[in-house]
């Protein structure tokens, strides 16, 4: 498929559609299988995989965490200055969460629709940060498997599969970039997975069926083509390998630093000496 063939609608027309159409299509979908909090246990599809990185803000906007404060989005839909964003430890909703802030850093990369944002704190480290895969460099990316999420108020997991001579330059308003996508035969009753408005940003993951997953792009836009006479559902996907340079100088510029155990132990006598002395001086003063 080339460029030029994909006719397309863009996922920037949030506003006019009514929020009940919003959140990913997954054929034969069920809260059990397909959503992270559906109590579904062993039986959703992502339960061997961490997904306590990937959080969602106040006003239904996706981030995925690429450092302990670092998170990458959609430059067309994301987490507004002083939203906060909730993660959770495990797939329990009413478990264990974090809600945090976001600081008025952030960076917008060129004019693809790459946007890096930044927390007002680090993420606790009990919390997964993902690695920027190389594409399908790595040996389980060369199944070209992955999930796809969407739907921030049921955070469902679809699966898809990459078209691999797909990977190219794509446009849509003003933003531009290197981009993949999956494609569903429209007649086809078992397509798998189709983006809906609303979902713009959640994260696109490489799997293995192990419990690994690295993190391959965001959901940008979706659309349709036509190719030898069959339409295909198209949900066009930012591919982030070409772009690491700037997202590692960015996260690097913005790094909290965390103090290694050996360095708390040395400060640790510092810290009983003064307060030995406060203590000493204290009591002669009594």
């Amino acid at each position: 498929m080339k460029s030029k063939s994909i006719v397309y609608y863009s996922l920037i027309l949030l506003g006019i559609v009514h929020p009940f159409l919003w959140g990913i299509s997954i054929t034969n979908h069920s809260p059990e299988k397909n959503d992270r909090f559906g109590g579904g246990g062993e039986n959703f599809i992502g339960y061997r995989y961490d997904f306590s990185g990937v959080g969602i803000s106040s006003n239904g906007r996706w981030a995925t965490m690429i450092s302990n404060n670092v998170f990458i989005t959609s430059s067309h839909y994301y987490p507004s200055t002083n939203s906060n964003i909730t993660f959770w430890e495990t797939n329990d909703k009413d478990g264990n969460s974090v809600e945090i802030g976001v600081s008025d850093k952030y960076y917008k990369i060129g004019s693809t629709d790459i946007y890096l944002g930044v927390l007002d704190k680090a993420l606790p480290d009990n919390y997964s940060i993902y690695s920027i895969t190389e594409g399908f460099k790595s040996q389980f990316g060369q199944n070209n498997q992955v999930f796809l999420l969407g739907s921030s108020s049921s955070f469902s997991v679809g699966e898809a599969r990459i078209n691999l001579d797909s990977s190219g330059y794509q446009k849509t308003g003003s933003n531009k970039g290197q981009a993949f996508y999956t494609a569903e035969n429209t007649s086809d009753s078992l397509a798998d997975t189709l983006l809906r408005i609303g979902d713009s940003g959640a994260p696109v993951f490489l799997f293995d069926g192990r419990g690994s997953m690295t993190l391959l792009g965001n959901n940008w836009f979706i659309g349709s083509t036509t190719q030898n006479g069959q339409n295909y559902y198209v949900n066009v996907l930012t591919d982030l390998s070409p772009y690491s340079d700037q997202i590692n100088n960015f996260v690097v510029r913005n790094a909290v630093a965390i103090p290694e155990p050996t360095t708390i132990l040395g400060v640790l006598p510092i810290v009983a000496l003064g307060f030995f002395r406060f203590w000493r001086n204290r009591s002669q003063k009594g």
